[in-house]
């Protein structure tokens, strides 16, 4: 973080001139002293740049001195009163004139963010908001973000922010529609100014099965060259680092995942929707979801409308209770039974409240396996968690969800989560023939990424973890028989959600319908159709040393068979 100096120095200028000034005339010898009204005018000229010395002798070097500070005061308060009323007007004029600059529209906390993430890398950004509020303004001064007050999704805007001049553009406004048009915008203003340069727009969508609608449609598949258009979801992302950094499942195999979804906001229903697709463990059966939200029953309602294959796919149960009850903080609701592996997870908006609602499980609960608690800002409760979390993890909390984790530069630049499913993509195509990542429609996209993150649950199934990629010294990698066949079924269970998630249904191969016909269990798969899973599974190391990983057993555990 920068330091703001610059006042202050010139404020010292002003107090060092004056210092100077009264030891020149009071301390140093030099014959009659001035009286005060005549001090002060003799200092109001050092500042003025008009002083002179009319003494016999030599003026004292304090007053020598001054002369210089003085100056250098009122030069620097010039400057800044310049800039003040002046200085936007300027950095306008020069926006006019800049190319490879970052667009931000939408100065939410995605969006201040990723302003003062590229400000610390030294690069030129230009910002819009239609309501931008103080402090955001503020911290865009601050900072040497270019703020244009205005509709993102107006021509005129955009063109303040010169977009079609720019290499990288951000739609993180607060609502889908807008972030779309803004996509939509900056697109037509790329392709009329005939630009070869490169521009990566970057879009927040909060309805994701929007996303998948909108990179089927012509006009983002035909975009011309060097125009790309990605779409990212902070909640899906987020989902995606939950299980990925907390497993549910029992290290064993031996219990069945229940998870407790505390809060049916975006958030929570991103949760589950992840689990729905990566939730296909050792025991192959259904993992249970319990809703639990004061609206349980209407908003379950909407999202099991919106999303039909999640009933196909998991055990789910809503329980409608307000949180202050005390049956919640006891998980008398949770009827689980002596088998299974039970996850808390509070998705609601507040922090605070997700927070004191873990805390109050952890002090009056049962015992669940793990509460995780969304905390989605760095500052201010998360600082004092940070200092806390030792004593939090011996009561089974752990935070997770900072939007500075999931919907950071480094994150969207580089796609950490999707290295996995880009090499997936890439085995495939080599394998099998296809287009590249670059140019698979959002759904398939989608499947990679659900393939790639059901990998770490498979090998956890087994007992093997993913490692750096071994010497080349070392045997490669081979799963045994028992292990190739357990792993099949579950990839079998998996790719089954993923289809029925996408809207796919069981009966003859039908594209445009959905149809598919291998959506049965796996006893009734050909013998072919199971050949082919477990080929993937015996293609798995080939793939992830693709990724530049490994593949070794954990200690304690023996190869199955």
């Amino acid at each position: 973080m920068r330091i703001p100096v610059r006042w202050p120095f010139t404020l010292f200028l002003a107090l060092l001139t004056v210092v100077l000034s009264v030891a020149g005339y009071y301390f140093f010898p030099h014959g009659r002293a001035p009286g005060p009204i005549e001090w002060l005018q003799s200092t109001i000229d050092l500042f003025k740049m008009s002083w002179k010395w009319d003494g016999t002798h030599a003026a004292p070097w304090p007053l020598e001195l001054a002369r210089y500070t003085g100056a250098a005061f009122t030069l620097s308060a010039l400057t800044k009163v310049w800039m003040k009323f002046f200085g936007e007007q300027m950095r306008r004029f020069r926006l006019g004139f800049w190319r490879g600059h970052v667009v931000v529209c939408g100065l939410g906390r995605k969006g201040l963010d990723l302003a003062r993430t590229f400000r610390r890398l030294r690069q030129r950004v230009a910002a819009t908001d239609s309501r931008p509020d103080e402090d955001d303004a503020e911290a865009c001064q601050f900072e040497g973000v270019l703020l244009e007050t205005g509709d993102a999704t107006r021509d005129h805007t955009l063109a303040m922010v010169g977009v079609e001049r720019a290499r990288y553009v951000f739609a993180v406004c607060r609502d889908d529609h807008t972030n779309i048009e803004v996509a939509m915008q900056t697109l037509v203003r790329y392709r009329e100014c005939g630009r070869r340069s490169r521009l990566n727009c970057y879009v927040h969508l909060v309805n994701l099965p929007l996303s998948v609608l909108l990179q089927r449609h012509e006009l983002l598949r035909s975009r011309p060259e060097g125009f790309e258009l990605r779409f990212f979801n902070i909640f899906e992302n987020t989902a995606r680092a939950l299980f990925a950094k907390h497993p549910p499942e029992d290290p064993a195999g031996l219990q069945r995942v229940h998870l407790v979804v505390v809060g049916l906001t975006r958030l929570g229903e991103a949760v589950i929707t992840q689990a729905a697709r990566v939730g296909h463990y050792a025991d192959l059966r259904k993992v249970r979801v319990t809703m639990v939200d004061a609206q349980a029953t209407a908003r379950a309602e909407s999202f099991l409308a919106r999303q039909p294959g999640i009933a196909e796919t998991c055990e789910v149960r809503v329980v409608e209770m307000s949180f202050l009850d005390a049956r919640f903080a006891r998980l008398e609701f949770v009827e689980a039974a002596a088998d299974e592996r039970t996850t808390v997870i509070f998705c609601l908006d507040a922090d605070d409240e997700n927070i004191a609602l873990a805390l109050a499980v952890a002090e009056r609960g049962n015992g669940p396996g793990a509460l995780l608690a969304r905390v989605s800002e760095r500052k201010g409760l998360a600082k004092l968690l940070n200092v806390a979390r030792p004593e939090l993890s011996t009561r089974g909390i752990h935070p997770f969800g900072s939007v500075e984790d999931v919907c950071s530069w480094d994150l969207l630049r580089e796609e950490k989560l999707d290295v996995l499913a880009k090499t997936i993509a890439d085995f495939y195509r080599k394998t099998y023939g296809g287009p590249a990542w670059e140019e698979l429609p959002e759904d398939l996209r989608n499947s990679n990424r659900a393939a790639a993150d059901h990998i770490d649950v498979k090998l956890r199934a087994v007992g093997c973890e993913r490692c750096e990629v071994l010497a080349s010294a070392e045997p490669a990698f081979a799963f045994t028989g028992p292990e190739v066949d357990l792993l099949a079924k579950m990839e079998h269970e998996r790719w089954c959600a993923d289809r029925r998630l996408a809207g796919w249904t069981p009966g003859p191969r039908d594209n445009e319908r959905r149809l598919h016909p291998n959506l049965v269990a796996w006893g009734e798969l050909s013998a072919d159709d199971q050949g082919k899973d477990r080929a993937q599974v015996v293609a798995l190391p080939a793939v992830l040393a693709g990724a530049g990983f490994g593949i070794r057993r954990v200690a304690g555990h023996t190869a199955r068979g």
